[in-house]
């Protein structure tokens, strides 16, 4: 049976995309925060298994928070 390409067009068109997440706000920045290097319950969420520090896309932390 040959492709009709009239058949195609009649079809409902759908939206490309996904669930859009919420950015992530920086947690330091908000309140009066200060970071402690002897506060490793706070820390932890910052460091992956490996012992790496996780990228701002995934800790939403800001810039000047990062660095520090």
């Amino acid at each position: 049976m040959a492709y009709n390409k009239a058949e195609k067009s009649d079809a409902p068109m759908r939206k490309k995309g996904g669930i859009r997440r919420r950015k992530k706000v920086c947690v330091f920045c908000g309140k009066d925060n200060v970071i402690d290097y002897k506060d490793t319950n706070k820390l932890k969420r910052y460091v992956s298994e490996r012992g790496k520090i996780l990228p701002r896309r995934i800790t939403g932390n800001c810039a000047k928070h990062q660095r520090a």
